[in-house]
């Protein structure tokens, strides 16, 4: 009896065949949890960005008249080690996974 039912399982078994494996199926699916993760992250940042440019944007007059004359003395590449510094202070603030 047992030699029988095992005989029918063989072939059933046989007669399926493995599933076929696709890889541009799992490389469509990556590249959409990629463009999934890459907008979440910059939905959570630029509200962000927005409202770091409507306090710069309300203080500019202030911060014009208290900075102008150190920030002319730095010339370009004192503003630009300003922002690299900025951006490095912040890095894990700005460039955090989710």
């Amino acid at each position: 009896m047992s030699s029988d039912a095992e005989a029918r399982l063989n072939a059933f078994f046989a007669e399926q065949a493995p599933p076929a494996r696709d890889p541009l199926f799992k490389v469509a699916v990556m590249a959409r949890i990629a463009r999934r993760r890459f907008l979440l992250t910059w939905a959570a940042v630029a509200p962000l960005w927005v409202a770091a440019g409507g306090v710069m944007w309300a203080a500019g007059p202030v911060l014009a008249e208290l900075l102008a004359t150190p920030l002319m003395s730095l010339g370009s590449a004192g503003m630009a080690g300003l922002t690299l510094a900025s951006l490095y202070l912040l890095r894990d603030k700005i460039f955090r996974p989710l």
